[in-house]
């Protein structure tokens, strides 16, 4: 994307960009699978033809200009093919030979894999394609993990790896425990556009205390529940006001749990000198009932702040996710109980008629009843009109009925049903 809209970027063109900017971190292009339909043999081979020569290239452009080596990240590509993901992996490690081999040699390389600095994995692409082929989305995690391992297999354990496109912290686990170390903020980022306030914590629960019944990792604040609901976002987090003050649970930085104003007026030059004391205590935090109003109200601040509070929550998680694997000494199987506690503490929001589906649908009711609906309001009250007078009309719930003269008098007959008659089914 540019400024003047979009624009076909060359790999030649994208290897000048770097050199000339000479950013910390270069994601390596490579040729991801978006595609309508599963793709052939062929295009897959393809796919990691370009990608392995296009790392090439892009190595060999810092060899050519005597530059220093870039940190760069390769995708692992191969879709959902096993056996494409492991020859990709394999091309990355084996020695080089030919032109490659030459031209790499100042640089002390031997393989395409001491280039890197680490591997990147994208979910998006493959469950796209799963879907495609039509595994279930409630089920596809282990097939997930089962590609990624197939390309860790190859790979050095000393470079980081990154994964994208994570619905839940109950995925991310999962990955950790075959050794993903970064992971981006996408499902937190998302829950905040829907209206979600994320609460949950690792380990779910402290040693010895009791089993609880199974609760969502957060609240969907556009449900009328919250309406009145004056508590503080989260219950296992609280905010830095003393009228907040509870030792049990978390602090919460963000700018809804422990927001912060500034009581002195804004200085136009150094000329202004304020003579009032600025305050630096934190205010009593942002309440469920008044981002439930916010959110009703198409308040910007409503994502902003939950944005904020979300992404505090998920960095909490890998923080103690980080200082709780410091103490394991190795030892798999204390993760592993912890892992599934979290199972068995927290529902899945991804799933069919989950926390997210039904935050998502929440949303679109207010996007169609407020102002940014009134578009699709008008369109769809037009549609209407036409099938009223083209003898069709449309019941409260949007199933179109066509008026029938039958010995009875005329009656509404759904037209799915009626054209199902029609065509004899």
């Amino acid at each position: 994307m540019t400024v003047r809209g979009k624009k076909q970027v060359a790999h030649t063109l994208f290897h000048s960009y770097a050199t000339a900017v000479k950013p910390d971190i270069i994601f390596a292009l490579s040729d991801i699978l978006f595609v309508p339909q599963p793709p052939s043999e062929r295009r897959v081979i393809k796919s990691l033809e370009r990608s392995l020569r296009w790392l090439s290239q892009l190595l060999r452009t810092s060899a050519k200009s005597n530059t220093k080596l870039p940190n760069i990240i390769v995708h692992m590509v191969g879709g959902i093919d096993d056996v494409a993901r492991d020859d990709f992996a394999t091309g990355l490690t084996e020695a080089l030979e030919g032109a490659n081999a030459m031209e790499l040699k100042p640089l002390g390389l031997e393989t395409l894999e001491e280039g890197v600095s680490g591997f990147s994995f994208d979910l998006v692409p493959l469950k796209k394609e799963l879907l495609l082929t039509g595994a279930d989305k409630n089920t596809m995690t282990q097939t997930l993990i089962n590609l990624v391992q197939i390309s860790l297999k190859a790979l050095p354990k000393g470079k980081p790896r990154l994964l994208t496109g994570a619905n839940s912290p109950h995925e991310i686990l999962h990955f950790v425990r075959i050794g993903i170390d970064v992971f981006d903020a996408h499902f937190a980022q998302r829950a905040a556009d829907w209206g979600i306030a994320l609460d949950f914590r690792f380990p779910a629960r402290d040693p010895g205390e009791p089993s609880t019944k199974k609760r969502e990792i957060g609240v969907n604040l556009y449900g009328e529940t919250y309406s009145m609901d004056f508590g503080r976002l989260a219950e296992n987090f609280r905010g830095e006001a003393l009228q907040d003050h509870d030792e049990s649970v978390s602090t919460c930085p963000c700018i809804a749990c422990s927001p912060r104003f500034c009581s002195s007026p804004l200085l136009q030059s150094s000329m202004d000198r304020s003579c009032y004391e600025s305050s630096t205590a934190f205010a009593p935090p942002f309440t469920r009932a008044y981002l439930h109003h916010l959110l009703h109200t198409h308040e910007m601040s409503a994502h902003a702040m939950l944005a904020a509070h979300n992404i505090s929550v998920f960095s909490k998680f890998l923080t103690d996710l980080r200082n709780f694997i410091e103490t394991l000494h190795e030892d798999v199987a204390s993760f592993e109980r912890e892992v599934q506690r979290f199972h068995e503490c927290y529902i899945i929001p991804d799933v069919h008629e989950g926390l997210f589906e039904r935050a998502k649908g929440h949303w679109e009711d207010v996007n169609l009843t407020r102002g940014k609906g009134r578009l699709a309001r008008e369109k769809l009250a037009k549609e209407n009109a036409v099938i009223v007078e083209s003898g069709v009309a449309v019941d409260q719930n949007g199933l179109s009925h066509v008026a029938m003269e039958g010995p009875e008098g005329a009656s509404g007959v759904p037209v799915d049903v009626f054209a199902d008659e029609v065509m004899g089914g």
